[in-house]
């Protein structure tokens, strides 16, 4: 990935994940083998952001197609990270 591109997933992905609560906020982060801390004094955009930008390109990569549905790897189901989904029945 070149600079730019890591700035816009870093971005997108900050701002995608940032909507959900803390405790979804560190699933996905563990789940994506990223790091989560229980100690932050920060809203939660900043934290993601403070989480993910240091990581590799790969996982980066990873955490933002799941985040923008961009991929074939996403869960079946109401993907609620996606702007505009309602996720609910």
């Amino acid at each position: 990935m070149q600079p730019a591109e890591r700035i816009a997933a870093i971005r997108e992905s900050a701002t995608l994940l940032s909507q959900q609560e803390w405790a979804d906020i560190d699933l996905v982060l563990t789940q994506y083998g990223l790091p989560t801390t229980d100690i932050y004094q920060g809203d939660r955009y900043h934290y993601v952001l403070d989480m993910i930008q240091g990581e590799s390109d790969g996982s980066l990569s990873a955490l933002h197609q799941y985040l923008t549905g961009d991929t074939g790897d996403v869960p079946v189901g109401p993907q609620p990270y996606r702007q505009g989904s309602s996720g609910s029945s």
